[in-house]
Parts: C-alpha cells; structure tokens; sequence
C-alpha cells in the first residue's frame, strides 16, 4: 500500500472523521462482519485497521471470549490504533504492523478474516488472498469491503472527473482512482474463488454521505490529501477550474438544507 495513506496527514484525517465515516459504512460493516463469521467467541484478524474502528466494533461482536488481531502496513496507524484499543479499554485485542500483501501468522489459526477498504490498494491482491485463506482454519470464513462502482460514488468520482477535465491525471496512479480497482462485481468474486475460496458472495450495500450542506461537503473534500494528490498535477488556473466544476457537482445533491450523496460499496465473503 502506497505510503499516503501512513502520512500523519492522512492518519490524522481518519481520526477526524471516525464517526462520521462508521456510521456511514455501518451497514456494509455489519454485512462484512456477518459474511465473515464475526460472532460471540470466534478469533479474528483485522487486515488494514486503520486508526482502529473496524477492530474495536469486530471486539464488541467477539466479546471477552473471541479476540481480535488487528494489523496494518503502516506504522502510524497502527500507533493510533493502539492508542483507541487503550482508550476503549478493549482487552481481547492485539495489534500488529503487518501488511496485508505479506501476512505473517500461524497457519489454519484464525476463525474469521475481515479487510474493510484495505484490499483494492495492495500491490499484489493474490498474495494478500492467499495469505488471508491460509491463516483461517479449515471452514473459516474471510470477507472484505470495498469501494462500489464511480457511478455509484459520485462524491468521490466527481473529483476525478474535475481533474480529468481541466488539464489530466498525475503520471502516477493516484490512490483515489486505485479505491475503485476493484469496483466490478464479477471480478472481485472471481479473485477469491480463483485463490481457493469457496461459497463466494458478493453484496452491493447501498448507503449514503450525509452534510449539512455543499459548503460542508467542499469543505470535507478540500480536507482530503487523499483529494488533493488527483489534482496535485494541475497549475493554479486549472485546480481553481476543477474546484468550482466539483463545487457545481456537489451543489446538484443540496435539498432541504442537506447534501447527501449516494454511495455504495461491495462486500466479498468466502469460506476457506
């Protein structure tokens, strides 16, 4: 996973926004979770916690007897995860720096795998699916979210357009655009069926990016660093020409004092 996303920005960012962004991924969660085997007593690793979210809500589902593996590649989150574990007083969770491309556990020993939004930005997707199956037991069950199709995220997809538009992508892929790499239903359970997987569904588990207006939401996307990288490329004219085109985007979702945006992501789930 490109390094961005370990910048004390980008970590700092996450925690900002904690709330907003589990309540808004709360369903597809619960749907992850549930494809998963998340439940009372099993034994779970978190690929790709973050600042901790998706590991404390899998702790509460495990409860005192299951226990929680929480990992990520980058040494920045995992420091604040821990500090969150601590906060929450979370006692059956552990965390790891470990990326998900290179996961380093006893064999046949994990009842349950969960990768939320994680697995559309590691390098070798393969590697990380073989891994994950190879860490759960015999009937084990690994699920993953990840982002649905651009149509179906507009807040997102409007920033890539705007740069599109007014002058071009940067040379190298951003992360924005790679979050959507895996948005093609048929392809992400193929993924896992072709490592081994079997029993593979997936879901598309609609939501919605709630704001209390357009200003807020320009606001929220001109916070982004993750934003800011697809128009690193531009020069001043060209940025400030994509800012308004998003800003008039943005605008189209306003009614009744709110700017709420559809959004949909998918949830994959396979048994080992």
């Amino acid at each position: 996973m490109s390094e961005a996303w370990g910048s004390p920005e980008v970590v700092e960012m996450w925690q900002r926004h904690a709330e907003a962004r589990n309540r808004m991924l709360a369903s597809a969660t619960d749907a992850m979770f549930d494809l998963a085997g998340v439940v009372v007593g099993a034994r779970v690793l978190d690929l790709g916690t973050g600042t901790g979210d998706t590991a404390l809500a899998a702790a509460a589902r495990v409860g005192v007897g299951g226990s929680v593996l929480a990992t990520d590649a980058a040494e920045n989150m995992v420091e604040a995860a821990t500090r969150a574990v601590r906060d929450a007083g979370a006692t059956n969770v552990e965390l790891r720096v470990m990326p998900i491309e290179a996961i380093d556990v006893d064999a046949s020993s994990f009842d349950a795998a969960i990768a939320r939004l994680v697995l559309m930005f590691t390098p070798d997707r393969r590697r990380a699916l073989v891994g994950a199956r190879e860490a759960l037991r015999e009937g084990g069950r690994f699920a993953a979210m990840v982002w649905g199709s651009p149509a179906d995220n507009p807040f997102h997809c409007a920033v890539l357009d705007a740069a599109r538009a007014n002058g071009g992508m940067p040379s190298s892929e951003p992360e924005l655009s790679r979050a959507f790499s895996m948005s093609d239903v048929a392809s992400l359970g193929r993924a896992l069926r072709e490592v081994g997987f079997r029993d593979v569904v997936v879901r598309v588990v609609p939501s919605t990016r709630a704001f209390a207006s357009a200003d807020a939401a320009l606001t929220n996307a001109k916070d982004s660093p993750i934003f800011a990288e697809v128009l690193a490329a531009l020069d001043d004219a060209a940025r400030d020409r994509a800012w308004r085109s998003i800003e008039a985007v943005y605008r189209t979702f306003e009614r009744d004092e709110r700017c709420d945006f559809p959004m949909a992501n998918l949830v994959v789930g396979g048994t080992r």
